[in-house]
């Protein structure tokens, strides 16, 4: 945003136009949270500002709205190798700021570097804010029954259980800051990756030869899928998304289902309108392993 000469608020004797100080003899830089960035919890809200004739204070504004001043004369050696301007090398303003009691959404942040001639500079940066629940502290985070799974450059952690509440929340490397960060929390829709909503027609195969048994294979028409969030149900069975497999583009899920002599351990990808799957249920008391396999397509499908 550009400078301005604040004249309403100058002294009655007009001291900023008797010393030539200009809003263009100061140069403010808004390093943290950068323009286009996620944040939440608790992080840095840093920059830096100089000025020909020093720098009285720098304001923080949120949406336009006035909030404090800046904690400001932070050592910066890069900045002051840059400038000469005084003390420029002790420009510095930084805190540790809770962008979680800011509202989930977009929020400008401004800050503004005034002058002793009642001149500023202002810059800028929009961002967006996500959040755990209503930003209330969070004390520990119980992984002791989530799931994680790669996701392009993303680390995708589901069913995260923070203040007794379960989350699914993204994590990116950020460049700005040199580490990975949360970008997204019970944001994602897998309808954004995939489009398996409606009824899908399945072969399944089921291997009890290692039980004594044969091999048979049968039809089921019409079963329902859909999905929301990070999760997909499958004829009823809730399946957890478990990643993208990087050969085939396919969206993976996986599902433990409870059934009689053994829980059957599943794993399915979707390609498109196709699907195949595998499953496994131990017989602890014929000490043998039933295997299942399945493939199937979307009922209405190109071809179907």
């Amino acid at each position: 945003m550009a400078g301005r000469v604040v004249l309403a608020s100058l002294p009655l004797f007009g001291v900023s136009a008797f010393n030539g100080a200009m809003a263009e003899d100061i140069v403010v830089a808004l390093e943290e949270p950068a323009d286009g960035a996620i944040a939440t919890g608790v992080s840095n809200l840093r920059g830096w500002a100089v000025g020909k004739f020093g720098i009285e204070r720098v304001e923080l504004l949120i949406d336009g709205e006035y909030r404090f001043d800046l904690p400001y004369g932070g050592k910066r050696k890069d900045v002051g190798g840059s400038y000469d301007y005084p003390d420029d090398d002790n420009s510095g303003f930084s805190m540790a700021f809770m962008y979680s009691r800011l509202e989930p959404g977009e929020h400008t942040i401004t800050v503004r570097a005034w002058d002793r001639y009642f001149n500023y500079q202002e810059t800028e940066s929009t961002f967006e804010v996500v959040r755990f629940g209503d930003g209330s502290w969070v004390d520990g985070m119980d992984l002791s029954q989530a799931s994680a799974a790669i996701d392009g450059n993303d680390v995708v952690l589901i069913n995260a259980m923070l203040n007794e509440e379960p989350y699914n929340m993204r994590l990116r490397w950020v460049t700005q800051t040199q580490q990975p960060e949360i970008v997204d929390i019970n944001g994602f829709d897998l309808s954004s990756m995939l489009d398996v909503d409606g009824n899908w027609d399945i072969e399944t195969t089921t291997d009890e030869t290692e039980c004594g048994g044969k091999v048979r294979t049968d039809p089921y028409f019409a079963l329902p899928v859909s999905t929301e969030g990070y999760t997909l149900d499958f004829n009823g069975l809730e399946m957890i998304f478990a990643g993208v497999d990087p050969e085939t583009g396919g969206v993976m899920f996986e599902a433990t289902q409870g059934f009689g002599g053994g829980d059957i351990a599943w794993e399915m990808t979707f390609v498109g309108d196709a699907m195949t799957g595998s499953g496994s249920r131990d017989i602890e008391a014929d000490d043998c392993t039933v295997s299942y396999a399945l493939s199937g397509s979307k009922v209405g499908a190109s071809g179907h």
